[in-house]
């Protein structure tokens, strides 16, 4: 789907995730956010107790049925606040 993803020079400014999306016309993205305590080794690498909640976030995105992104992100809940705001188009509701 990126052939040339092999040859980019990856750091700050160009990030994998970021060129994928920026070349492919993606038509479905999910998020998924799961409530757990973190596996000894990610409370290791995140500096926190094993008994310290956290929020896992998938993220997927698609393009023609085929799987472009998948990512998987875990944040201490102590340092983290999920929330979403959304402009609503009044001609769309439903009921």
């Amino acid at each position: 789907m990126a052939p040339d993803f092999i040859h980019q020079q990856f750091d700050d400014s160009l990030q994998p995730s970021r060129y994928l999306l920026n070349t492919i016309p993606v038509d479905e993205i999910e998020h998924i956010v799961d409530a757990l305590l973190p596996s000894e080794e990610d409370a290791k690498a995140l500096d926190i107790d094993v008994n310290e909640p956290c929020l896992a976030l998938m993220r997927r995105t698609w393009s023609a049925s085929r799987v472009v992104t998948y990512v998987k992100f875990l944040h201490p809940s102590m340092r983290y606040r999920l929330g979403s705001r959304y402009s609503v188009d009044a001609t769309s509701h439903a009921g």
